[in-house]
């Protein structure tokens, strides 16, 4: 298309960035901005910009960007885009998608921007359609737990990353439904479990505050929801990814207490949950006798549960906790049933990799220096970047604390220190909140 073919629209966005002394990579991160994403990844940036140019050659129209470049030219429509109809359809062989509000819009190009809806005009179709269907379906119940119990099984074996994009979009549509139906029960508690389980999944990429305020929000759902198990539940099951937070060891503690208040007397995953977090913290504070009676306590009450759900604990659970507390409270061979049985029922490459790093700890702690390197050395590693957690790599340095101060400088160390700030997991180096 020539110039002089271009539609006057075409032209008046390129004359708009022109003005301003715009580039299109400045352009994007306007676009960007103007639908409420700031710190855009790079990549978000350079693929704007490329769709940039098409727009004002006319290529396209910007279908779903057009309210963004009002906001971000701040003007109106008819002056950016004239008597171009209002809708949502860049071309003849695309569905007019009617998303009935500007939140509802801004939500899905959002998601979009993000890289989770990747299949981009099939996803929004799909997302349209989802919106006017019926919220008292009578399989969504069912439709919800299976969409939890999946994602719960890929955080154990997948890369958070990936796990992540996918619950975003499940969660996208589940706000759907409760939009429509705000008092369905069902729907509160499935958003409390996949709310967790992003909070979950934030803590293993790195993404802290994120996972914070996710942790906030299941919470809430869990209250609302009337259900005292599943809130005793999420608050135990943020009390253990506190303990891999750059949080104070406290706050671990303090939730921990709340699971229990919740929970009361009755077996339960949270009660479990919520014991489990109160031995690891009094084992890394140094109060063995403590964290071993509880341990003992433990064991007494996950023998009375029958836990069916599963989430929350599982198989591998009592033995992980047991291989925390021996790690800081016990000599290497101490904890050595307890880390063969991580090994032998955890399905969480996660868990494995701690347990593993345990025996470094413990071994650090009874003298064994060099080989306490070695071994949280061949852990790293042997990863693959991408499955390298920030809940490993908090685990690994727990191994350098408990050196002794001069030997955390020497060259063996050193290196290990630079094996632990190779960017992993979520992409974050060690420390980064």
């Amino acid at each position: 298309m020539s110039d002089d073919d271009r539609p006057a629209w075409a032209h008046r966005l390129q004359a708009e960035r022109r003005t301003r002394g715009w580039g299109t990579h400045i352009m994007a991160r306007r676009l960007l901005a103007a639908i409420g994403i700031s710190g855009p990844d790079p990549k978000q940036i350079k693929s704007i910009a490329r769709q940039i140019l098409d727009w004002e050659k006319g290529k396209h129209f910007p279908r779903d960007w057009a309210d963004a470049y009002v906001t971000a030219f701040d003007t109106t429509w008819a002056d950016l885009f004239g008597d171009r109809v209002h809708n949502w359809a860049s071309s003849i062989n695309e569905p007019s998608i009617d998303l009935e509000d500007d939140v509802r819009r801004r939500e899905l190009l959002q998601l979009g921007a993000m890289g989770v809806l990747a299949g981009s005009t099939s996803d929004l179709v799909r997302h349209s359609l989802e919106h006017v269907l019926d919220a008292t379906e009578t399989n969504q119940a069912e439709d919800w737990n299976l969409a939890y119990l999946d994602h719960a099984h890929s955080i154990l074996t997948s890369p958070p990353t990936a796990v992540h994009r996918a619950l975003i979009l499940d969660l996208a549509a589940l706000r759907q439904q409760l939009t429509r139906a705000p008092k369905d029960r069902d729907l509160k508690r499935a958003a409390a479990k996949l709310s967790a389980l992003s909070g979950n999944v934030l803590t293993r990429m790195g993404s802290y505050d994120e996972a914070r305020r996710w942790w906030s929000t299941a919470r809430h759902m869990a209250d609302v929801s009337g259900d005292v198990d599943l809130s005793a539940w999420v608050r135990g099951i943020e009390a253990a990814f506190a303990l891999y937070a750059p949080r104070p060891l406290r706050s671990a503690v303090v939730l921990a207490d709340a699971a229990r208040d919740k929970a009361g007397d009755r077996p339960s995953a949270g009660l479990l949950c919520a014991m489990g977090v109160q031995a690891q913290a009094l084992a890394t504070l140094g109060r063995a006798e403590e964290a071993h009676r509880t341990l003992e306590e433990l064991t007494d009450q996950a023998e009375r549960t029958n836990d069916g759900d599963g989430y929350g604990w599982t198989p591998d659970s009592l033995a992980y906790v047991g291989s925390w507390v021996h790690a800081y409270t016990s000599s290497p061979d101490d904890g050595v049933d307890a880390r063969a049985q991580v090994m032998q029922l955890s399905e969480s490459y996660q868990n494995i990799a701690n347990a593993r790093l345990h025996e470094a700890i413990a071994v650090g702690r009874n003298g064994g220096h060099r080989e306490a390197l070695r071994t949280a050395s061949d852990v790293i590693g042997g990863m693959e970047p991408a499955y390298r957690t920030r809940m490993i790599v908090r685990t690994a340095q727990r191994v350098l604390e408990v050196l002794p101060a001069e030997r955390r400088q020497d060259d063996t160390a050193q290196e290990f220190k630079a094996l632990l700030e190779i960017p992993a997991g979520g992409g974050q180096r060690s420390g980064s909140t």
